[in-house]
């Protein structure tokens, strides 16, 4: 799917990809809080893996596309960095949250940090069209 991803970006624009795919990994990863079935879950697992693949190559064409190119590889940098680090301190976070509150607040929790940044990429998309428009 990563290249079907690919070509809508392309298409479409990669920003618009990108919002559908973090409401689409909300949609996929809340119904795992309250499922019992482990058939189910590697289910939905699958189609989360679907929606989810699709964000780093289309975050990464993103930067690509927005970044001058004096200053890419620095952007590119502080991405893999950032994604390095939620690759450490991200399950710290969920185990914790686990053991405060339940596995199934983990999943809850995560559908709403998708949401968070599915906001903020709408809030910054605005922002940059607003800058866009005041330069010309």
């Amino acid at each position: 799917m990563t290249r079907r991803w690919g070509i809508l970006g392309d298409h479409h624009g990669y920003e618009k990809i990108i919002g559908y795919l973090l409401i689409g990994s909300a949609i996929a990863i809340i119904p795992m809080a309250f499922i019992n079935s482990m058939t189910l879950f590697i289910f939905l697992r699958f189609l989360f893996g679907i929606v989810i693949g699709g964000l780093i190559p289309l975050t990464t064409a993103y930067i690509r596309l927005a970044s001058p190119i004096s200053i890419q590889g620095e952007v590119l940098g502080y991405n893999q960095s950032a994604r390095f680090l939620g690759n450490v301190i991200g399950p710290v976070i969920g185990g914790e949250l686990a053991s405060l509150f339940s596995i199934s607040f983990v999943f809850i929790f995560t559908a709403f940090m998708f949401l968070l940044t599915y906001c903020l990429l709408q809030m910054s998309m605005r922002s940059d069209r607003k800058r866009k428009i005041e330069l010309h």
